[in-house]
This record gives C-alpha cells, structure tokens and sequence, in this order.
C-alpha cells in the first residue's frame, strides 16, 4: 500500500472544499424538491416517506446538525486542511498522558500539540492544521505480561469520553487506533461503533497487529496483515453513517510500512463520505523513511498521503524536520507524532 498522488481510477487527486461547502448545495436541492414535488399534494398520503422525502429528512437533519455546536467540524476536510494526529498508549490506570512530549495534564498536552501544530500552520498557510487525538484502542498485550498472547486490552470508557470531550471543546478530531490482535476487525468496530457515531470521532486500523490464532507471539516474522474483506465493510458502514446528514463525512487511516501487510490492496473500495488516507510508518534514519514514502508513492492505489515521526526512537536520530516532512512529494495530508 502506498502514499500515492491518484485515486484508486488513476484520477489526479485534486483539492477539494470544506465539507459544507459541497453538502450544502444539496441541501438545498433537496429541501426545493421537497417542497415542490412532482404534482398535486394532496394526492401524497400524510406521513409517507419515499426515497425523495428521505433524502429530504437527511437534508433537514443536516442543516440542524451544521448550524449546531459541532458545525466546526463539518468543515474539516482533507486536503483542504492538513491533519496532525499525537499518538499514545492508555497507562494501567487508564490516563497514560503521551511520554514523548513531556507531558501529565491535559493543560500540557495541550500546550504541546498547540506548539508542534503552529509550527506547520507557519510554514504551509495554505492548508490549515486541525489536530487530533489518536488512542490505541483496544491495545495489544505483550506475550509475557500476564494477558497471555494477543489479548486485547480496552481503555477505561471514562477515559475515552474524557478525550472525546477535550478534543471536541478543542475543535479537534479524535482517532480510534484499532489493534485488532486476534479479534475480527467488524466485532472491534461493533464495540466502538457508539463512539464513532460522534462527529469528531475517526477511526484507525493497524494491520501490523492483525493477526491470526497460530501467531503466538510478536516479532521478526510475525508482522500481521489485513485484508480488502475486512477493510471494506467496515468503509461501508462508515459510508452508510454518513449518509444519514446526522454525522460529517468519516475518516479512516490504514497504517503499513510492508507491501505484505495490506496484501490486496487492490481491492479496498473507496465509498461517499469516507475519506481514507495511508501512512507511512516505518522506522529509520530521514533517508531511509523518505525512500520507503517514495517507494510507497509509487503505488497509485490509494486516496491521500500520510507519514509518522517518532520521537522517542533511537534509529529515528536525527529526527525529521517539519520542513522536512512537508518536502515529501506528495507532501502527506496527515502527519502522526508518536
């Protein structure tokens, strides 16, 4: 899988407007059918809902949801704006603030992702920054921890409302990293599904640890994968979520630093109201990291860049620059601070 520049037709990605922008012409097509119909009134059946009157609903439930509290975030588009997403682990006692930036309150971790976030608004004004949250969720256990082997390990549901809460008072995203170890993706996405029905939750899946039962344990080896059959219902139940007017259209990153962890590829089929972005995250000196996003951008099989920088890693010395980053060709949509 790759950080290519085309869609899955080989069609040159070409910006697109804030997600209102698009949304509300229809809205107001819609309503207009709606209102003046195809004849006489009085002929339609009080109460009757058609596949007009529906779309209608979904226009009028739209057009309450845009001019409410959360109207921000219908705003937010890739690549109109540039995303940068702050990474982290839930501790044992279910807070677990990110390690590599310093920080144990939420007035510091917010202090810092406001710092890292100006500093790319600086430099690319053209396309501005929102930032996000991005918890693992649920997380894998190491072998010898006690768990046993790949069982996975749910945050606290307080502590998830908690960042759920902070990013949206933030104006910022929140991302569900999933891990799926050996459970189904479909029935982790059913346990997060309540969550995601907000409108500035995300999803994110790992294929690195989707793994099947005779993995026992982590390592060299023993790199999970995913596949289109498991990718692309989870992107239409995205899609559908989106459909309904009530929730802004959905985000999903897929993660890979290996060709064999997304083997078919090919096949993941892109849906209205799911926008997917693939990042780059392997570990490695600046000059190995950008080849591995050049060589994956070879690959014109997906819908936008993106690419992680670790802080803490020691084959990551010296670590890569925003300027930098922002000189990839294409430069990424998203980039991940872990």
């Amino acid at each position: 899988m790759a950080c290519g520049a085309s869609d899955r037709h080989g069609k040159t990605n070409t910006p697109t407007p804030p997600r209102q922008g698009v949304i509300l012409l229809l809205v107001g097509a819609l309503i207009l059918l709606a209102a003046c119909g195809s004849g006489d009134p009085s002929h339609a059946p009080v109460g009757a809902v058609g596949p007009s009157g529906q779309a209608a609903a979904n226009a009028i439930s739209y057009a309450a949801t845009v001019n409410g509290p959360d109207s921000w975030v219908w705003h937010i588009s890739v690549p109109h704006n540039r995303l940068l997403l702050y990474y982290w682990l839930t501790g044992d006692q279910g807070i677990g603030y990110p390690q590599y930036l310093g920080t144990s309150n939420d007035a510091d971790l917010l202090a810092k992702i406001q710092q890292q976030s100006a500093v790319y608004q600086q430099l690319d004004p053209a396309h501005p920054v929102v930032s996000a949250f991005d918890l693992v969720i649920p997380m894998i256990e190491p072998c010898n921890d006690g768990y046993g082997p790949y069982n996975n390990h749910m945050p606290n549901p307080s502590v998830i409302r908690h960042y759920i809460t902070l990013a949206q008072q933030q104006h910022m995203l929140f991302f569900l990293d999933v891990n799926p170890g050996w459970e189904p993706i479909g029935k982790i996405v059913d346990q997060l599904w309540p969550y995601l029905q907000e409108p500035n939750v995300e999803l994110a899946i790992d294929p690195e640890f989707d793994f099947v039962s005779n993995h026992l344990c982590y390592g060299p080896g023993h790199v999970g994968q995913a596949f289109a059959s498991e990718i692309n219902p989870v992107i239409d139940r995205l899609s559908a979520l989106s459909a309904t007017g009530k929730i802004p259209p959905k985000m999903l990153v897929l993660y890979i630093w290996q060709y064999t962890m997304l083997p078919d590829w090919q096949k993941i089929t892109l849906k209205p109201g799911v926008t997917e972005m693939t990042c780059v995250d392997g570990v490695g000196l600046p000059s190995a990291k950008i080849a591995e996003y050049n060589d994956f951008g070879s690959v014109k099989g997906i819908e936008y860049p993106a690419f992680k920088v670790f802080y803490n890693e020691p084959m990551e010395r010296p670590m890569m620059t925003p300027q930098q980053v922002l000189s990839l060709q294409p430069p990424p949509v998203m980039v991940e601070y872990q």
